[in-house]
């Protein structure tokens, strides 16, 4: 009768879980890659809001670091004031990911706040499993070029 019981209970419970706890939609995320990313992502941004430019384009890909670097002076007088990142997409061998996310940054200057969507798109580098950017150096550009002193 005890064996029944407990049988009875790990059915219930194995039907519960398939039907509606979060076990049936878990993301598991067993090689870490995600949860590098949202480190990795939160570095860039932390980075970014205290004038750290430098820093932050070590966690830019290497063929748009230079373009990235080029642009730190125009940076110089620019604070992030906030970063969300909207979605997050990953290709299905988790070496990719496109983040929609959206930047609120104002000039020293002037404090008028400028709002702009970005896809960025970071990619997982195969032997050391860090993640970099590859930022959308136009859209930083004009976002910066509207924030400037007039």
């Amino acid at each position: 009768m005890l064996k029944t019981i407990r049988g009875g209970l790990l059915a219930a419970a194995l039907v519960a879980c398939m039907g509606v706890s979060p076990c049936a939609t878990m993301d598991l995320d067993w090689a870490g890659h995600k949860k590098n990313l949202e480190d990795t992502q939160l570095k860039y941004v932390h980075f970014l809001r205290w004038g750290e430019y430098e820093a932050a384009s070590m966690l830019v890909e290497q063929e748009h670091r230079d373009a990235f670097r080029a642009n730190i002076p125009a940076f110089e007088n620019v604070r992030l004031s906030d970063y969300e990142i909207l979605e997050t997409n990953f290709n299905e061998l988790e070496t990719e990911a496109t983040s929609t996310v959206t930047f609120r940054a104002y000039h020293l200057a002037r404090m008028i706040e400028e709002k702009w969507l970005e896809e960025q798109v970071w990619v997982r580098d195969e032997h050391t499993k860090k993640w970099s950017v590859k930022p959308d150096m136009e859209k930083i550009r004009t976002a910066l070029a509207k924030l400037q002193p007039k």
